[in-house]
C-alpha cells in the first residue's frame, strides 16, 4: 500500500527548500528524508516513502470539557455499583434515597440539584418550566447557578419551544450577569456556551421501553455571537454535528409508594443528592414528562433511578 506523509504548509515549504539541492548532488544521493517541526526532527528512509502529498489542514480547536461530558452515558443498573448494558426503559434499576451515596459505579457519584442542571434547568422563581415541548414559549437571560466538574457559576440562559413539535432548544452557559448564590461568582466570558436540543422520542405510556428524552449539546464557545434563534432551528442541528455529544434519559422504571408498584414508559424521574432547603423529606430530582423537562422536587418515599456523574479531577 502507498505511504503517503500529510504535512503542514510551513513543513512542506521547508522541506521544498531543503531537498531540492540535496537530490541534485552526485555522487552521493541522500538516504533520508528529514523533517523538521519546531523543536522536533523526524528521519524517515527514502527507500519507504513512495510520494509525498502537501496539504494545508485546519485543524479543529480544542475545546474545555464541558458540564454534558461529566453525565455518564447510562443508568445505575440494576445492581449497586453498575451501569445500566443500554437505553431500554426496564435495564436500570432503582433505588432509595439513602442508597445514592453508594450505588454509582467507582469515579461516579450521584449529581447534586447543581451538576444535574448541566442536563435540564430548575423551574423558575415563579415555578416556570423552560423546557417544554408542544408549546409556543421563549425565555431570554435566564439566571442558572451550575456547577460543571468542581466550578460554580452563575450563567445566562435562553430557551424555545414551538406548537407542534416534540423539540425544545436552548443556549446556555452565557456569561452571567447576577450572582444566583453566594457560592456561585457569575461568570465572566462565554468559554462554556453551548447549544442544546431536547427531543421527546417514542410513546410514552405506562409500561413502554423505547420511551426517552434525547439530550443533544453542541460546544459554541466564545466565538459564537448569534441568539437563540439561530440555534432554534432543525437547519442548524442537520449539519456539523460531528463533536455534538447525545446523552438519553429513558423513561425508566420507579417505585410508587401510594400505588405499590413498579412504574416506566410514561415519564422519567431521577434523584439527585441534594434535599430539598426547606422541606424535610423531599429532594430535588431531574424529571421530564413528554410535556415538559425539569429539576423539581419528591418525596423520599418515592425510589427512582440515578443518573451518574463522574467525579470531578
Amino acid at each position: 500500500r502507498m505511504k503517503q506523509y500529510y504535512l503542514s504548509l510551513f513543513v512542506a515549504l521547508s522541506l521544498l527548500c531543503s531537498l531540492q539541492p540535496a537530490w541534485g548532488q552526485q555522487p552521493d544521493s541522500p538516504t533520508h528524508l528529514r523533517i523538521y517541526q519546531h523543536d522536533q526532527v523526524t528521519e524517515i528512509p527514502l527507500d519507504q516513502v513512495d510520494s509525498i502529498r502537501f496539504e494545508l489542514v485546519k485543524k479543529t480547536p480544542t475545546r474545555p470539557m464541558i458540564g454534558i461530558d461529566y453525565v455518564a452515558e447510562y443508568n445505575v443498573g440494576k445492581e449497586a455499583g453498575t451501569f445500566a448494558t443500554s437505553q431500554s426503559n426496564d435495564a436500570s434499576g432503582y433505588y432509595a434515597f439513602d442508597q445514592v451515596g453508594t450505588a454509582c459505579p467507582a469515579g461516579y457519584h450521584t449529581p447534586t440539584r447543581y451538576e444535574a442542571a448541566v442536563l435540564i434547568p430548575s423551574f423558575g422563581p415563579q415555578y416556570e418550566t423552560y423546557v417544554m415541548f408542544g408549546a409556543n414559549k421563549s425565555y431570554t437571560d435566564v439566571a442558572e447557578a451550575i456547577q460543571v466538574g468542581s466550578v460554580k457559576a452563575s450563567y445566562l440562559s435562553d430557551y424555545k419551544s414551538i406548537k407542534g413539535r416534540k423539540v425544545s432548544y436552548a443556549l446556555r452557559f452565557k456569561k452571567g450577569s447576577k450572582e444566583m448564590n453566594p457560592d456561585f461568582p457569575v461568570a465572566t466570558d462565554n468559554s462554556l456556551q453551548a447549544a442544546y436540543r431536547y427531543e421527546v422520542v417514542g410513546e410514552h405510556k405506562i409500561g413502554s421501553k423505547e420511551a426517552y428524552l434525547k439530550i443533544t449539546v453542541r460546544y459554541l464557545g466564545s466565538d459564537f455571537t448569534g441568539s437563540i434563534e439561530d440555534i432554534a432551528t432543525e437547519d442548524f442541528w442537520a449539519k456539523d454535528g460531528q463533536d455534538d455529544v447525545v446523552r438519553i434519559l429513558p423513561s425508566s422504571v420507579y417505585y410508587h409508594p401510594q400505588k405499590h408498584a413498579e412504574i416506566m414508559g410514561a415519564g422519567a424521574f431521577y434523584w439527585t443528592s441534594s434535599p430539598h432547603e426547606e422541606q424535610a423529606g423531599f429532594v430535588w430530582t431531574i424529571a421530564y414528562i413528554p410535556q415538559m423537562a425539569y429539576i423539581s422536587y419528591n418525596s423520599t418515599q418515592f425510589k427512582f433511578g440515578i443518573r451518574p456523574f463522574k467525579d470531578a479531577e
